[in-house]
């Protein structure tokens, strides 16, 4: 061998057992860190904001990363002894958009999403938006054996065809841009939890979209809508019964409750430092909602509902509003 190439494997050797040498103090390093940061955040407490089944909230507190080890006080600090089943979550109504920032194009996760509730049918359903502020939207199928497109949804129904302008739906693109998936469509189920078909929330009202049966209807015209959501209003004790399904339906002033066939139930005027907040929307029995917002700090507003005396042949309620804080 050549006193060059013993140089080269020289240096090969060097550089091999650097290398090997860099991992293992990096190996090192990092699970020294790890150890480091599980023993200093360990002591960290935990706490947030939750609720029981009537409407009661209760502070959660547990140490570092240990969940399994919860526990519960009052707002009063009294504890309280509290399993899951006791525990429930508002539901989410987003607020007005911020019609100020600059609107930015929509990314494809924002304006595709597949429609997967029909696990036995033979079609995948997809939503899809154009992306733009004054955006339109409408409903595409596809056949699962045969990988081919079977046709559209817009707002008159079932097409063989993409929809014309015309015929899609309108929907803001700051509506979209809202957390959710996407913000503008939610699930409708009924007591057993089965998907009964979907909402789509567009700038003229509320939509239902069922899928097995190609269908479109109107549940509620409304311009002024801001958001919605499922939920249910519970009859006595929600834990126990689990309640009615109902939708939520957010105006500029108020909470609408509906039932899955666009009836109005109650009415629920919102004060004026809740209306251009995001809220965590708990309904109560006997016509109460208990309202969580963050926004600039959070707060908690029990509200009486606004329309507990309907005609049912005029449809017409008579308004008397009351709200407080803890």
């Amino acid at each position: 061998m050549t006193a060059r190439s013993e140089q080269l494997t020289s240096l090969a050797l060097a550089i091999v057992l650097a290398i090997g040498a860099g991992v293992i103090w990096g190996v090192i390093v990092g699970f020294s860190f790890s150890t480091i940061s599980a023993i200093v955040f360990s002591h960290d407490v935990n706490e947030q904001l939750t609720f029981l089944h009537d409407g009661t909230p209760v502070i959660q507190s547990y140490l570092g990363a240990d969940y399994t080890a919860r526990t519960y006080r009052t707002l009063e600090g009294k504890p309280v002894d509290v399993e899951d089943i006791d525990l429930r979550c508002g539901d989410f109504l987003s607020g007005p958009q911020d019609t100020r920032k600059r609107f930015a194009d929509l990314t494809w996760e924002r304006r595709i999403a597949p429609l997967r509730d029909d696990y036995y049918g033979r079609e995948n359903w997809y939503f899809i938006h154009d992306g733009q502020l004054r955006g339109h939207a409408y409903f595409v199928s596809y056949d699962k054996a045969a990988k081919a497109r079977t046709g559209y949804m817009g707002r008159n129904g079932f097409r063989p065809d993409e929809p014309p302008l015309e015929d899609q739906f309108s929907i803001n693109g700051r509506r979209m841009s809202k957390s959710g998936f996407p913000a503008a469509i939610l699930n409708l189920y009924n007591g057993s939890n089965d998907v009964r078909g979907k909402c789509l929330l567009a700038d003229d009202g509320l939509w239902r979209i069922d899928m097995k049966k190609r269908s479109v209807a109107v549940l509620r015209k409304d311009s002024t809508s801001v958001s919605a959501v499922m939920s249910y209003k519970p009859r006595t004790n929600l834990k126990l019964d689990g309640g009615i399904a109902t939708i939520l339906l957010r105006t500029p002033d108020r909470v609408l409750v509906l039932d899955m066939d666009g009836k109005e139930i109650e009415a629920y005027r919102l004060p004026a430092e809740l209306r251009d907040s995001d809220l965590q929307w708990i309904p109560l029995p006997d016509g109460k909602a208990l309202v969580q917002t963050t926004q600039p700090e959070t707060e908690l507003f029990w509200i009486n509902t606004a329309a507990v005396s309907c005609d049912a042949n005029t449809s017409s309620c008579r308004s008397h509003t009351s709200n407080g804080r803890p």
